[in-house]
């Protein structure tokens, strides 16, 4: 009987220990969130998607019509400046529900039958900025007869 207490005493002690070796050297080891290797993130240059109206003559019912460029990225807010020549008086925001949109708005009419020339630049909330100015250009023309608003 002593012979089965001893052995059990032996068992229970190394149970004990392999016990404080598994959790003491088990939380040392464990990876944390800093040990895992991150992916690099790609970077992409802001880069203009789309323009409405497109490039080149457009027919206009609507002469006060904002000018939306749309990018492939976010805006950074107030990070956009626009150059119009001719000059004319316009604003220009990010829209709010979609920030990869800038709308360019004339404070007077656009007016027909006149090219203007946009230079616009913009930062992009996360990313590589544009790799040049965006150039575009439009000339708005009236619209043919019956597509005319009242």
């Amino acid at each position: 009987m002593q012979h089965k207490i001893k052995l059990f005493g032996l068992l229970a002690s190394i149970s004990l220990l392999a016990i404080i070796f598994l959790y003491w050297y088990g939380n040392k080891t464990q990876k944390t969130e800093s040990d895992t290797i991150q992916p690099t993130p790609i970077l992409k240059p802001l880069q203009l998607e789309n323009t409405i109206p497109q490039t080149g003559e457009q027919e206009m019912a609507f002469p006060n019509s904002a000018i939306t460029f749309v990018f492939n990225q976010k805006i950074k807010p107030l990070s956009y400046t626009a150059d119009i020549d001719p000059k004319v008086g316009f604003e220009i925001e990010i829209d709010v529900q979609n920030p990869q949109v800038l709308y360019l708005k004339p404070k007077q009419n656009w007016q027909f039958q006149q090219k203007y020339n946009i230079t616009l630049t913009a930062q992009p909330s996360q990313g590589l900025s544009l790799e040049k100015p965006v150039k575009y250009s439009f000339t708005p023309i009236p619209p043919t007869r019956g597509q005319e608003v009242d």
